[in-house]
């Protein structure tokens, strides 16, 4: 009698069309839906793809119609140690999977490109290239990450973007996020014309050319805003605009801000002021500071947010007259205070000035201080200080000090708690460890390792 070991090998044979190996190498993962594999595809780097076109016959074609295209440098070169060749490869492998694309006539949901140390003229034309091909693509996510150790960029490290209006290629566009690129003086005028659907916008160490005066868009609901220069190199004029946002729906705002951008700081329209809800605030000493009316008119369109950050504003902007004109900020119940009111140095004083802020905000719950104490501040224990009326609301004061400066931050706990806190009794305090600056940490080769500041 035959044995049953051969009678299941010869049965499983036959279902296969007579070759043991199919039951081996079967594709489960290929015979799923293209929909379902295209979101496996979503999480891979592009050339990963394009590889898998060798798995099967299945396969073969499936990258062409993949709507996520994810172009990662770090795949073809180290990070800030590429030699032209690697360079050139990674051109290529680019330059000819978008030129495939493009034949393929099918638009992506989702363009990403990463790469750093564009230095000189020839590859910033290469990211233009890509860049100029990648939005003819009709991409509904568009976030173009440059990496140059130039601070400012220099005009060969940043990138140029095409025209906003002379293609309908960006009326698909929900969301753009830049880094290191060349914004020329129509870019935010254009933005929502040419953007229509635009509702994320992220820029982030940008430079500004002179005129660039507005951003403008009807649909935008978020901002980041973190540039190295803006509205100068064009004449004092250009050097002394204000930056104005004009977005009717805008609910969410970052904005890092610098003395030597517009010198004459951002503000907000009213309808734009009116719709915030949340707003981060960075303010960056760099050469000089900003004038304290800056810094007032910044905080002015802010006055409707429920939540607020708040980071290098100085004591003298809440000090000043400008101050006194302010609406209260009734709809705010979170507030965050980093490295603020460090221009005053005297416990007591500081102390008034921080319960003259407090009383703009009759509704607050929540406040969380971090390195506002400066590192001369006086030791006077503060015991004749009252609770301003505009904070009878606190329930949460959350103390944050740093792990390498303990002494100077519980000194500042023991302050704060002996000063005023001890007054609110229906306040809770928590004292927490704040975190160090994001680092990201990348082996090079040579085992050599670098390290990155994330902002």
């Amino acid at each position: 009698m035959e044995p049953v070991a051969k009678r299941r090998r010869r049965r499983r044979r036959r279902r296969s069309g007579g070759s043991t190996s199919t039951i081996v190498g079967e594709d489960r993962l290929g015979a799923l839906p293209d929909d379902l594999l295209h979101a496996i595809m979503s999480f891979m780097a592009a050339r990963e793809v394009v590889r898998t076109c060798v798995l099967s016959r299945r396969w073969k074609d499936l990258w062409r119609s993949a709507p996520f295209l994810n172009l990662d440098g770090t795949e073809f070169m180290p990070l800030l140690s590429g030699s032209p060749e690697e360079w050139e490869e990674m051109d290529a492998f680019v330059t000819n999977l978008l030129r495939l694309r493009s034949r393929n006539e099918t638009s992506v949901d989702s363009f990403r490109l990463f790469v750093d140390h564009l230095l000189g003229a020839a590859r910033r034309k290469s990211v233009e290239r890509w860049v100029r091909a990648a939005v003819e693509l009709r991409p509904r996510v568009l976030e173009i990450n440059v990496v140059t150790p130039s601070y400012p960029p220099g005009h060969d490290d940043g990138y140029t973007l095409p025209d906003l209006i002379s293609s309908s290629a960006w009326r698909r566009l929900r969301r753009l996020h830049l880094s290191h690129a060349w914004l020329d003086s129509s870019f935010g005028e254009q933005l929502g014309a040419g953007c229509p659907l635009l509702e994320d916008l992220a820029l982030r160490k940008c430079t500004m050319e002179p005129g660039f005066r507005r951003l403008r868009s009807d649909t935008l609901r978020t901002l980041v805003l973190h540039y190295y220069s803006g509205g100068g190199g064009g004449g004092d004029d250009d050097y002394e605009t204000t930056l104005v946002i004009s977005a009717p729906r805008l609910a969410s705002v970052r904005v890092k801000i610098t003395s030597y951008a517009y010198k004459n700081g951002v503000s907000f329209d009213g309808s734009t002021a009116d719709s915030l809800v949340e707003a981060s605030i960075r303010v960056e000493r760099r050469r000089r500071a900003l004038p304290t009316g800056v810094e007032a008119m910044l905080l002015a369109g802010l006055v409707n947010v429920t939540t607020l950050e708040l980071k290098g504003i100085q004591a003298k902007t809440v000090l000043g007259k400008e101050f006194d004109e302010f609406p209260s900020f009734n709809n705010l119940t979170t507030l965050s205070l980093d490295c603020c009111l460090c221009d005053i140095q005297h416990t007591k004083n500081k102390f008034k000035i921080l319960w003259r802020l407090l009383q703009k905000c009759p509704n607050l719950q929540k406040l969380t201080l971090q390195r506002c104490w400066s590192i001369g501040a006086s030791w006077e224990i503060t015991q004749d200080c009252e609770v301003p009326s505009g904070c009878q609301k606190l329930k949460l004061i959350e103390m944050k000090y740093q792990p390498y400066d303990r002494l100077r931050d519980l000194k500042e706990m023991f302050q704060l708690n002996w000063g005023f806190l001890r007054n609110l009794r229906n306040a809770t305090v928590t004292y927490t460890e704040a975190e160090l600056f994001p680092i990201t940490i990348i082996r090079n080769r040579n085992d050599r390792w670098t390290y990155f500041y994330i902002d």
